[in-house]
């Protein structure tokens, strides 16, 4: 299996010209954000979660009928962008490139993506660009109980015979009230790492620190790592730091909350890690809240490398 690493960071917009480009028609306005700058020579794969059919969600299912976009299942993910990818290789010579929207993505397709290309034999014939339109700011809803406690996906999940190995927790902080609590509680420690994301709207990061408030005085027990959303390299190295300190005394467990961005990293060092490391999600299921999102202006854009295991990381 091979490893996804970040081989450097573009500073720009949309740099994809040709190639696929797999994103999501959501119920965010900027869900669409990244896809609407894209010429009309990528084939655009938008995940369409069905669920939730509200906000600017049909606004956005009409632009990509306008568009051409073609609405996929992301359940099915995987099993598409390996048809595409070989239908346009065996069309071209040398390689193709794919893009890749996080922006609204699901954490858990960004996670089965990730498997893919980790699995793929066609990885080496693809220039992997990676894309992140932050959000605006817009107060925090009220969140539910967590109804849903999970592994993120089969790659990201410590086997069982390291079940009786004390847990290393490693949060990445949001503004969702009372989920880093119930994480603490869910795994039973007493201590961890707490990763503050900072870089965006100082009112956002104001309710960063509100809502996990209680942990943030913990000073002496949960030690707090502040980090930049938009310099997604530095991010990676804070966290290979803590894994990697964390791997030798324990089983690391990280719970990304808060800005995607973070998760994305997260995954791209956990595989460093596997199978030692785990990925937890925790959601309040349907019950959660739901606003609609629209995109700051800005477009963070990664050019992605594959490697042979134990590489060194970016």
């Amino acid at each position: 299996m091979r490893q996804i690493r970040v081989g450097e960071q573009i500073h720009g917009s949309v740099v994809q010209s040709r190639g696929i480009f797999v994103g999501v028609v959501g119920y965010e306005q900027r869900s669409t954000y990244v896809a609407r700058k894209l010429p009309r020579d990528v084939k655009v794969l938008m995940c369409r979660y069905l669920s939730v059919e509200k906000f600017s969600y049909h606004e956005n299912v009409k632009l990509g009928k306008d568009l051409g976009w073609t609405g996929i299942d992301p359940g099915q993910v995987a099993s598409i962008l390996d048809r595409e990818i070989r239908s346009q290789l065996s069309e071209e010579q040398g390689s193709i490139a794919l893009g890749i929207d996080i922006s609204s993505m699901q954490r858990t397709t960004i996670a089965e993506i990730i498997s893919f290309l980790m699995r793929s034999e066609l990885s080496p014939q693809i220039d992997i660009y990676l894309y992140y339109a932050d959000a605006a700011f817009a107060p925090p809803d009220m969140y539910p109980p967590v109804k849903e406690s999970t592994p993120i996906h089969l790659d990201f999940c410590a086997p069982p015979l390291w079940a009786d190995t004390p847990t290393k927790l490693v949060l990445g902080l949001g503004y969702e009230a009372g989920r880093s609590i119930a994480a603490v509680e869910e795994f039973e420690v007493s201590s961890g790492w707490l990763f503050f994301p900072t870089g965006g709207d100082p009112r956002y990061e104001g309710c960063v620190e509100e809502a996990n408030a209680l942990l943030l005085s913990a000073k002496d027990r949960f030690f707090v790592v502040k980090y930049n959303i938009y310099q997604p390299i530095e991010l990676i190295a804070l966290l290979n730091k803590v894994i990697s300190r964390d791997i030798l005394i324990g089983r690391p467990v990280i719970v990304p909350f808060g800005p995607k961005i973070f998760s994305f990293c997260a995954m791209i060092v956990a595989q460093q890690y596997k199978p030692r490391t785990t990925i937890w999600r925790m959601s309040g299921g349907s019950a959660d809240a739901l606003s609609d999102r629209h995109a700051s202006g800005g477009i963070l854009t990664l050019r992605l490398m594959i490697g042979e295991p134990n590489l060194p990381m970016s």
